[in-house]
């Protein structure tokens, strides 16, 4: 090996530790704050880019859609708590979820996740004054104990002080009514086949966001709408899952993701489209 060669080795190793130190005390840094922050993780990712690690993603299958074409009659709709905290969508998300809402005017809702409340005020918020709406939410107590795995990520978002502290006080709770339970195990009951629209926001875990969608299907009407958040984002099983559900479910094929947001739609008519049996697999 020629003086060259060997000093240009010792130039490669001598740049990789350097990273590698660097990276390691950044990542030290990072775990001493707030780890499960979404600017932390964001962080991290770029982090294993620079030590030429590839960050997990799956391919976003789904046809996606303008704003413009997904709502080519925008209606007025109302904003409420606009102020956005780790964990809540974005306003350019919660405009698409109220624009939803106020043009299919739906009379019973339902939301799988409901974290501080923020979408389940805007949605309550831009429905009919006879409309409805049930929000569903995983104990802090039972969150090493659910049906399927979580993300360690995510437990940060169960173990808050309050469920719903958003629409709480806000003149809507009367309408709203707070669930404790995992979606896992949820028995929808007197609410099976009768709501017209569900939003899909829980756990972000591929076997979570199968069965909350068969539980979205088992609790809609002969038609309605259902919303799912954060595809093709940061959590990569929801891609996943949303690709494959669209493939194995007829009732699904209208699944359309919206350009600009991490939001997937889809106009559900059960009478018109046989149903194949969703796997979680």
């Amino acid at each position: 090996m020629s003086v060259k060669q060997i000093a240009g080795k010792w130039r490669s190793v001598t740049d990789f530790g350097r990273r590698c130190f660097y990276c390691l005390a950044r990542v030290t840094w990072l775990l001493s704050r707030t780890p499960f922050r979404r600017t932390c993780r964001d962080q991290i990712k770029r982090l294993s880019v620079y030590l030429g690690w590839a960050y997990p993603r799956h391919e976003a299958l789904l046809p996606k859609v303008n704003i413009d074409d997904a709502f080519p009659s925008i209606v007025p709709c109302r904003l409420m708590a606009p102020l956005a905290v780790d964990g809540n969508v974005s306003l350019l998300e919660l405009w698409c979820i109220n624009q939803i809402v106020a043009q299919s005017n739906p009379l019973r809702l339902f939301e799988i996740g409901t974290f501080d409340g923020r979408t389940s005020l805007n949605m309550i918020a831009n429905a009919s004054a006879e409309a409805r709406l049930w929000t569903l939410d995983l104990p802090p107590e039972d969150v090493e104990r659910t049906a399927f795995r979580l993300n360690e990520g995510e437990k940060a978002f169960v173990l808050k002080p309050k469920a719903g502290e958003r629409f709480s006080s806000s003149g809507y709770e009367g309408r709203i009514t707070q669930i404790y339970c995992d979606s896992g195990v949820y028995a929808p009951g007197e609410l099976k086949g009768t709501v017209d629209l569900i939003l899909v926001d829980g756990s972000h875990t591929f076997d979570y966001v199968m069965s909350d969608t068969r539980l979205a299907l088992e609790l809609m009407r002969d038609k309605g709408v259902i919303v799912w958040h954060d595809y093709d984002g940061d959590w990569p099983d929801v891609t996943r899952a949303l690709n494959l559900l669209r493939v194995q479910n007829a009732l699904l094929g209208a699944m359309r993701s919206v350009r600009g947001t991490t939001l997937v739609y889809a106009h559900v008519k059960k009478k018109e489209a046989p149903c194949r049996q969703i796997r979680a697999s």
